[in-house]
């Protein structure tokens, strides 16, 4: 029987928990900044904050994801009908770099391999940005191959 693999990303194929860390030091600030006079504490505000982003975002992810991620590793592995979900873990770094990327579980099949490798392989993404500053977000995601015998 053939096997038809289809690729599918749970929760509108983009599902990212993200945290960002505030860095110790300011070697990575940028000229927008909010600058407050000492003299009037009793001011509020709130600094820009941006979530680390895919250039393209959601779409140009996905673009990437298609074009990069070979969804017949489970397939040309033999595996039987089913789905395998592989949980990654990554970090995008102040420059924009994917760095840490892990995954927290192996279905097998070479599937945990492959998600890990399309990670890796990632172009830098958008760095995020908190405080004025570029910020580490720590990054989830889930990726599922989905196998379908005939």
């Amino acid at each position: 029987m053939t096997k038809l693999l289809t690729l599918s990303l749970l929760a509108l194929l983009y599902t990212f928990s993200a945290y960002s860390q505030e860095p110790k030091t300011s070697d990575t600030t940028i000229a927008k900044t909010t600058n407050i006079p000492k003299s009037d504490t009793s001011q509020k505000y709130s600094a820009d904050e941006v979530e680390a982003s895919f250039p393209g975002g959601n779409q140009g992810w996905i673009k990437y994801l298609n074009e990069n991620l070979n969804v017949e590793v489970p397939v040309m592995l033999r595996a039987p009908a089913g789905k395998y979900v592989v949980v990654i873990t990554f970090v995008v770094d102040k420059d924009g770099s994917i760095v840490d990327v892990n995954a927290h579980n192996n279905p097998g099949y070479g599937t945990a391999e492959e998600a890990v490798r399309v990670f890796k392989s990632s172009p830098k993404w958008n760095p995020g940005f908190q405080n004025g500053h570029f910020v580490k977000s720590y990054r989830t995601q889930r990726i599922t191959f989905q196998v379908n015998g005939r």
